[in-house]
């Protein structure tokens, strides 16, 4: 068999019920007409609610005669008010190619996105929306964090596969490529505006250490810290104006440092604390958040008139959607009613989802399933791993691998051959690469697609023993690969259980590249 690779999931996904009686639902509220419940129901000031139906609970802060003190109005409230984004809805979209794991937005007024495949895009803000600047494929592995610098010159991205790159924003090019001999898992800019060198702060995701970086440089750190933290940095952010780095590790500790030696905590700050026991730091240890993000912000507001009445004001919130490819825009203006289907730009492929709707239309009468899909989910001894498929460039080895899937085909059967930074693979009953046939019993040609390449990790293709040899087994791609394309048939990737593909590919095998311990696949949903 040719080198081929299937990917395994984490543990099976548990398919809940709700078994328990319903509950009775709540009795109808009474029907006579009465004028004066309605009146009753109106609220000490007056005031009636035409949302809710019989007595509320009484308003916080008015039991026992307690009336409720009123708001304090923010200074310049309104003039914040009218810089945030009011729509209920989103005004555009806009997509990548795959999953988009992070958007920022520099100071230069440019939007920079990234997706899980590597790629970057630079869009730049108009006076109502964005316009698209350039696309670089900035890595052949998954993008881990991101950084623009204090004054929006420079940005930063790094990847699992230790590359880090940098580009300027102004003038959308990429001008360093670092190679960073460990993993890293953060990063962050940690100059001040207008300082020549631009140093670059990256974390190692195995270790508690910090190294910085001349952006413009080698690769070689001009510093390393590895003082302040015991485990894993993964989260850092800056302040220009305070000149302070604040990271947080994976155990839940919290530290202020200068990016200067000795890396101490900043002792210039009106107010600053002396020592943590005098804060409330060690709560995040004690219960360390879930959430994984930080933010600064400038506290100081602008009593600028000519701010307030400028003629042109776009304020906007940039928004991801949780596996999805698309972003979001949202603004201070509704999308026409009429006009909505133009506001979801279709500037790459369509999404799994919408091509879904575009294709599910049934012929009246159609009976069964459908015999190709669009996503599916491998459930191994591991664990899920869901899957998107690509019926529209490879229908006949999607319409196989669904048909094996429906039919139990694939169930307890292992993954035989494990190549660590290369692949996994699977689909053999037998269990030793040398067997499985297709569902028409005879092996089917292969399907090449121009838009599909073994460009990156998580590609789900069909193994093979030479040209139009294709029967049950497939593989997935642990890193990119591009010297098996045009030889095997690429009909799917991995979106979702990464980590269980690598558990699988980190196994210890034989000489013959066999896991020691039997990893199989349980069963396999189509949808």
């Amino acid at each position: 068999m040719s080198d081929t690779e299937d990917a395994s999931v984490l543990g099976k996904r548990t398919r809940t019920r709700n078994d328990e009686p319903e509950q009775p639902p709540p009795p109808p509220p009474p029907s006579n007409g009465n004028e004066n419940g309605a009146e009753n129901a109106m609220d000490e000031d007056g005031d009636e609610s035409d949302d809710d139906v019989g007595p509320m609970p009484m308003p916080a802060g008015e039991e026992n005669g307690v009336v409720k003190k009123k708001r304090k109005v923010l200074p310049h409230e309104k003039l914040y008010l009218d810089h945030l984004p009011s729509a209920d809805r989103y005004f555009k979209s806009f997509m990548h190619r795959d999953v988009i794991n992070f958007n920022v937005m520099t100071r230069t007024e440019f939007l920079i996105t990234t997706s899980i495949d590597g790629h970057l895009k630079l869009w730049k803000k108009q006076e109502q929306g964005i316009e698209f600047v350039k696309h670089y494929r900035a890595h052949l592995a998954t993008v881990v964090a991101v950084s623009a610098s204090a004054d929006g010159q420079l940005f930063a991205s790094v990847a699992e596969d230790g590359s880090a790159k940098v580009f300027d924003v102004v003038n959308f090019d990429m001008i360093n490529m670092l190679k960073l001999p460990y993993v890293p898992n953060a990063c962050c800019w940690v100059h001040r505006r207008g300082q020549a060198q631009g140093l670059l702060a990256i974390s190692d995701k195995n270790s508690g250490v910090i190294r910085l970086y001349d952006g413009r440089g080698t690769g070689e750190p001009l510093e390393t810290v590895d003082k302040l933290h015991r485990f894993p940095v993964h989260i850092m952010t800056y302040s220009d104006r305070y000149d302070t780095v604040v990271s947080a590790d994976e155990a839940g500790f919290v530290e202020y440092w200068q990016p200067t030696e000795p890396f101490e905590q900043p002792k210039y700050v009106p107010g600053m604390w002396q020592y943590k026991n005098q804060t409330d730091l060690y709560e995040f240890k004690k219960g360390a958040p879930a959430k994984k993000g930080l933010t600064t912000a400038q506290a100081a507001a602008s009593a600028n008139p000519l701010l307030a009445e400028k003629a042109v004001r776009d304020p906007t919130l940039v928004a991801t959607g949780f596996k999805r490819q698309r972003f979001y825009l949202f603004t201070r203006s509704e999308p026409e009613d009429d006009k909505s289907g133009d506001r979801d730009i279709f500037n790459e492929r369509p999404t799994r989802e919408e091509q879904t709707i575009a294709s599910s239309t049934s012929a009246p009468g159609k009976v069964g399933p459908s015999p190709v899909a669009n996503s599916a989910t491998i459930h191994t001894t591991l664990g899920d791993m869901h899957l998107r498929l690509f019926p529209q460039q490879a229908p006949k080895a999607v319409e196989n691998f669904v048909g094996h899937a429906r039919s139990g085909y694939y169930e307890n059967v292992l993954f035989h051959r494990v190549i660590p930074k290369f692949m996994i693979q699977t689909g053999d009953p037998l269990g030793d690469g040398t067997g499985g046939e297709s569902i028409w019993g005879a092996e089917f040609e292969d399907e090449f697609s121009d838009d599909l390449k073994h460009d990156r990790p998580y590609t789900v293709s069909m193994a093979n023993a030479g040209p139009g040899t294709n029967g049950s087994q497939f593989f997935i791609t642990t890193n990119a690969t591009p010297w098996l394309d045009k030889k095997h048939t690429i009909f799917g990737r991995v979106l979702s259980g990464l980590e269980v593909v690598h558990a699988i590919e980190n196994v210890k095998t034989n000489k013959l590249d066999k896991p020691f311990e039997d990893i199989k696949i349980v069963n396999i949903d189509v949808e």
